[in-house]
């Protein structure tokens, strides 16, 4: 779960820096 979670906040993270 924690990798899932970890994933899918950097990508959202990685979209909005982007």
């Amino acid at each position: 779960m924690n990798t899932w979670l970890l994933a899918n906040l950097s990508a959202f993270h990685l979209s909005l820096v982007t």
